[in-house]
């Protein structure tokens, strides 16, 4: 907060709008002179916040409105079966995105007919996520809810929350029953996905259990690997969104039809992070006609997907195509002159043949043909200039090594600092129209730990630039601490005004801040370069 100084008689009120006239804003106290303190205490709610001087009950100015956007904490439950029978025991988990340190975590059981609430439960440490409740049939028609609960000391607030009905059977206990337990309304990438089939009697001796999944864009089921028996776990990954899974049961008696379980969907959503399975290409590239040419797709984490589809790229062509047959994790071809300066690239593919991580950058082929024949002649060589591109690139092996994370001053958080590598940003064309170089960065992650990319911001500036200045360097975003999303939305690092035609070279002061419960770890995130 500044400006001008209170005159005698005058005041200041903290006020709010939300598609409606400003109004005081409660849970507002001023931490000192120049800063407040708001206590968020509703969330999904998209407005503005202002102060006004108030003298004689009247406005006499307000500041420039700053907008504001409350999002609930996501949570997230897993394990409640769709149907219970009496006597049975439901076992419930939560999880809670992004956590936070103090947050009360509260089991809430709702009667869907009266209305009224129970606590059932209700703890700060891990173990409060987790609940075990017998079941009765008077549980039926009720929602059993986990709350994420943070306490103001004057006020508590619910920071998220996740209900789930529960559904209690009468029916004869020889019934069979045979269903998936629910599956968490997603996931995020590296987070186990246990998914739990139900059989209620209890499976006998010859009775067996066959798995099968879906792919989005296919009709046709494929034996799900490595599942079998009531159980099967698989790690969370971006390709499996949109995943159906079955499960037949077969009994052994003969003459029995065989039971299949309602099918659950896993969503995997990691809010706009990059994948973690990142593609490369390996081989030898500097090659001579008749060499045997091996290249190998290689995947920077772990995946259920075994497909692949190779693209090559020949120097006049405008962009990469599928390879034919080239299908495998490694592809092989005998070199002909043909192949110089071709370009290769792998993407690893769905089931159904869609791309789910990549194309891959693509390596470029040297082929010496030894000569290429026997005597002399002559050729002219013209070199023409076109009218070029936008082109804006970086080193290939650039890597941003940050400072050690060391206690903020008021030693509310961690922070750490470092240097942008170079940007290059070349404006080939006549026209020289202008341009403008963004970038936007993915979450961080540091093996099943993840730190939001919000959490970075930048200082811009421009290192070098052609004529006299007409490149400036964007706008400095502030690490999104305590609101905002910092540099998760493309930000400008710089603007080249019309004339700006040659190179310039860009940079960037960097900056986290981040909370004090992050978890321990290396973190690395993707800063990715658009210009237009």
């Amino acid at each position: 907060m500044s400006g001008r100084e209170l005159a005698a008689g005058e005041s200041l009120r903290f006020v709010e709008r939300f598609g409606s006239p400003w109004s005081p804003r409660a849970g507002v106290s001023q931490v000192d002179a120049t800063t407040y303190q708001v206590q968020p205490t509703y969330a999904n709610t998209s407005g503005e916040w202002a102060l006004q001087v108030i003298r004689d009950d009247l406005v006499v100015a307000q500041s420039a409105p700053v907008p504001v956007d409350i999002r609930a904490r996501e949570v997230l439950v897993e394990g409640i079966q769709g149907v219970y029978r009496v006597g049975q025991t439901l076992r419930a988990t939560g999880t809670v995105y992004p956590a936070k340190e103090g947050l009360l975590y509260r089991w809430v059981l709702l009667d869907l007919t009266t209305y009224q609430g129970t606590t059932l439960q209700e703890g700060a440490d891990a173990a409060a996520l987790s609940i075990e409740l017998p079941v009765t049939l008077d549980l039926d028609n009720h929602q059993l809810t986990l709350a994420a609960v943070w306490d103001y000391g004057s006020t508590e607030v619910y920071a998220g929350q996740k209900g789930t009905k529960i559904v209690v059977s009468d029916a004869d206990p020889s019934t069979q029953l045979f269903f998936f337990n629910g599956l968490s309304g997603h996931y995020h990438q590296g987070s186990p996905i246990n998914l739990q089939l139900l059989a209620d009697p209890p499976l006998a001796d010859g009775d067996t259990v066959d798995w099968q999944w879906r792919w989005p864009g296919s009709d046709e089921w494929t034996t799900l690997p490595g599942a079998s028996g009531l159980a099967h776990s698989v790690v969370a990954e971006q390709a499996l969104d949109g995943v159906e899974v079955r499960a037949t049961l077969t009994f052994g008696v003969e003459g029995t039809e065989p039971m299949v379980a309602e099918p659950v969907t896993i969503h995997v959503d990691d809010h706009g992070a990059a994948p973690r399975q990142q593609v490369t290409v390996t081989g030898e590239t500097s090659l001579a006609v008749g060499d045997v040419a091996t290249f190998t797709a290689d995947v920077s984490a772990d995946t259920v997907l075994t497909g692949y589809q190779w693209f090559e790229k020949a120097p006049d062509a405008a962009e990469a195509t599928p390879i034919a047959g080239a299908t495998g994790r490694e592809y092989s071809f005998t070199v002909t002159a043909g192949h110089h300066s071709r370009e290769l690239g792998v993407a690893v593919v769905t089931p159904t043949g869609q791309t789910a991580y990549g194309p891959s950058k693509p390596v470029t082929l040297a082929v010496d043909d030894h000569g290429g024949g026997v005597g002399a002649t002559s050729q002219e060589i013209i070199a023409a200039v076109p009218d070029g591109t936008l082109v804006i690139s970086v080193d290939a092996d650039d890597q941003v090594l940050m400072s050690d994370f060391a206690l903020s001053a008021e030693a509310d958080r961690w922070v750490s600092t470092g240097e942008l590598r170079p940007v290059r940003v070349t404006d080939a064309r006549a026209s020289a129209p202008g341009w403008t170089a963004s970038g936007q960065v993915s979450d961080f992650v540091a093996g099943t730990q993840t730190l939001s990319g919000r959490f970075l911001g930048w200082t811009p500036r421009v290192v070098s630039q052609p004529g006299a200045g007409a490149v400036t360097a964007g706008a400095s975003i502030a690490p999104a601490f305590d609101a905002g999303r910092g540099l998760l939305d493309s930000s400008p690092l710089a603007i080249g005004a019309a004339g700006a035609r040659g190179t310039s070279e860009l940079g960037a002061g960097l900056r986290i801040e981040a909370p004090t419960d992050v978890a321990a770890g290396t973190y690395v995130a993707t800063i990715t370069f658009t210009a237009i």
